[in-house]
C-alpha cells in the first residue's frame, strides 16, 4: 500500500503532465489506441491469444492501407467481426458437448449405464466398454441437438448471431468501400486526338 509520502508526490507529478501540445504530439497521442490495439483487451476472451488477434489486425490493416481515422475505425471493426466469427465453430461444439455432459449426468443420475464411451474417452486397453459405433454416436449427437432445441436453443441462438455479423460486416465492407471513393480522387482520363490516317 502507497504511504501517503508516496501519494503526495504522484500527485504532484500528475500536476506537472499536461499531455501533448504540438499538433504532431496530439496526433501521435490520438493514435495510442490504434497502435497498441486496446480492442484486443475487449475482443480477447479466456482461451484465446492476443497475439493471434494482433496478427489478424495487422493483416487487414495491411490489406485495406486505412488513410484516414474513419478508414481506421472500419478496418478495425472488421477485425473485431471477424475474430467473433472465427470463435462461432468453437462454441458451436462448445454447446454440443455441454449437451452430451447433460445426457451423461442425466445417465448417471438414473442409474441408466451406456454401454459405449465417446471416441475421446475410449482407452483401447482391454475394457469392456467399447468405442461408440459412428452410428450410435451420430444418435448421441443428435440426441445433444435437439435437447438444444428443446433446452435453450443456443444453436440457433449462434445462428443468428452468426447472421447478424455476416450482415454488420457486409455494411462495414460497403462503409469501407465509399469511405474511399469519398476521399480518393478519381483519375481523369483526356481525350486524344489521333492523327489523320495517311
Amino acid at each position: 500500500m502507497a504511504t501517503e509520502k508516496q501519494i503526495q508526490s504522484n500527485r504532484a507529478n500528475a500536476m506537472k503532465s499536461t499531455g501533448p501540445r504540438t499538433e504532431g504530439g496530439k496526433n501521435r497521442s490520438r493514435a495510442n489506441s490504434w497502435k497498441h490495439g486496446l480492442t484486443a483487451e475487449l475482443l480477447v476472451i479466456g482461451g484465446e491469444e492476443a497475439d493471434d488477434f494482433h496478427d489478424l489486425r495487422a493483416t487487414l490493416i495491411d490489406a485495406h492501407d486505412p488513410q484516414s481515422p474513419l478508414e481506421r475505425e472500419l478496418v478495425e471493426r472488421l477485425a473485431g467481426i471477424f475474430w467473433r466469427l472465427r470463435r462461432l465453430p468453437f462454441f458451436e461444439a462448445a454447446v454440443i458437448d455441454a449437451r452430451q455432459a447433460q445426457l451423461d449426468d442425466e445417465a448417471r443420475m438414473y442409474d441408466f449405464k451406456r454401454p459405449y464411451m465417446t471416441p475421446e474417452q475410449f482407452s483401447g486397453d482391454g475394457d469392456e466398454i467399447e468405442a461408440m459405433p459412428s452410428a450410435d454416436w451420430s444418435i448421441y449427437v443428435g440426441s445433444a441437438l435437439i435437447r438444444d432445441g428443446i433446452f435453450g436453443d443456443a444453436l440457433g441462438k449462434l445462428s443468428r448471431y452468426e447472421a447478424g455479423l455476416m450482415k454488420t460486416l457486409a455494411k462495414t465492407l460497403l462503409l469501407l468501400q465509399e469511405c474511399r471513393d469519398a476521399t480518393r480522387q478519381p483519375v481523369l482520363l483526356q481525350a486524344v486526338a489521333l492523327p489523320a490516317a495517311a
